[in-house]
């Protein structure tokens, strides 16, 4: 708009012709033209162009009636589309075809919104009413627990009928590893000896666990303070955490565990999916080889334990692939987390529970280091670089 006012003041004020006008803005003879032909058309003269804004003048000057003027729409009720959004099954498709027949039913004068401007008015206003907060994990910090809605099936031999058992998915927050099993039921004993096996496959107890609010771990739900199982509880206190329920219908407490359960259902049981077990030992035992894979593929932000003392050999004298240790017990100690047929009770019962915890600064956090052979309650677990997992040196056992 500045250069067209500068061009009617040199037209109109200092009376210059159009090859000069062009010389002294910069625009060529056929542009100069032009703004004078829309001005003179518009009948805006030098004064009255002065008087109005921007807006303004380009409206008289450059949108002509009845040709640039868009048809006018119907209003979206963004509000009743993001209600309906949320029942089951409804799609935007649906909603969008709900609001033109509401359109052409109650006002044939106004257009309703194509689908693909409904889409994305919906969409822009999402972003302003749901806020979501972001999560930091920090590593060893927090351990979700979930079970999966859709469930592997075993055989029996004899009738042939087919059993749905329930499959238990546990992932730490800020490595993403994971470990899955299947179990007869979500009942508490499953349950609790689940978590302990989950433990045991992690090599560590992390501070917090994050489970659903299912009567095995809760047994008084509450939004805000639930009360917990006790004997879940006394389980957690052994292990020196915590238990802190997820909200209830509040999925996005424990994204992190709603992804690995969509991961472990598209690895795991998607792969099982043609194969017939007639034991839940033969369906675990397959479960762990498509496990230690799935957890094979992530390379980075991995956890490995320091043992203190050792010696970190280089890369290339050791050998060492990307792997990860998934075992810490060492038979007749009597140290550690408890196996799955021995419970609390027996865990503490095994002998005093040892451990070394020495700060170790990596990345900006502090490291409690592992001991070979006896993780304690209070041992956590700790992130390293791909570079560190190739020079580590063995614990117990790497699985090939």
């Amino acid at each position: 708009m500045r250069r067209i006012r500068e061009v009617l003041r040199l037209k109109h004020e200092c009376g210059l012709s159009n090859r000069c006008m062009s010389a002294s803005t910069g625009m060529s003879k056929g542009s100069v033209s032009e703004y004078l032909r829309r001005a003179r058309d518009a009948g805006v003269t030098w004064e009255q162009a002065c008087e109005l804004d921007d807006g303004e003048l380009e409206r008289r000057l450059f949108q002509a009636v009845g040709y640039n003027e868009p048809s006018e729409r119907a209003p979206i009720d963004l509000e009743w589309a993001r209600v309906e959004m949320r029942k089951t099954g409804v799609t935007l498709q649906l909603v969008w075809a709900e609001y033109c027949a509401a359109v052409k039913a109650v006002d044939g004068a106004k257009r309703p919104y194509q689908y693909s401007q409904f889409c994305e008015l919906y969409r822009r206003f999402e972003a302003k009413v749901d806020v979501v907060m972001r999560q930091v994990h920090r590593a060893g910090e927090r351990l979700f627990i979930d079970y999966s809605g859709k469930r592997p099936v075993i055989w029996n031999r004899e009738t042939g009928e087919a059993e749905e058992v329930e499959l238990y998915v546990a992932v730490l927050g800020a490595s993403n590893y994971t470990y899955v099993e299947a179990t007869r039921t979500q009942q508490l004993a499953d349950f609790v000896m689940s978590t302990i096996r989950a433990l045991e496959h992690f090599g560590a107890s992390p501070e917090i666990l994050v489970p659903d609010q299912l009567r095995s771990a809760v047994s008084g739900p509450h939004r805000h303070d639930p009360v917990l199982n006790p004997t879940y509880a006394e389980m957690a206190a052994h292990y020196g955490t915590v238990v802190i329920p997820a909200r209830p219908r509040k999925p996005r407490d424990k994204a992190k565990v709603e992804v690995g359960v969509q991961i472990a259902q598209r690895w795991i049981l998607a792969c099982l999916r043609n194969r017939r077990f007639y034991s839940l030992d033969e369906l675990n035992e397959a479960i762990d080889e498509l496990l230690e894979r799935l957890n094979n593929r992530l390379l980075l932000h991995r956890i490995c334990p320091v043992a203190p003392g050792v010696a970190l050999p280089s890369a290339r004298a050791s050998g060492m692939s990307h792997r990860k240790v998934t075992s810490y017990r060492q038979d007749g100690h009597g140290q550690g987390l408890t196996s799955g047929a021995r419970g609390c009770s027996a865990a503490r019962a095994s002998g005093p529970r040892s451990g070394v915890r020495s700060g170790t600064a990596h990345r900006g956090r502090i490291a409690r280091q592992v001991p070979f052979g006896s993780v304690t309650p209070r041992a956590r677990t700790r992130r390293v670089s791909p570079t560190f997992l190739h020079t580590a040196a063995p614990p117990v056992s790497w699985r090939p």
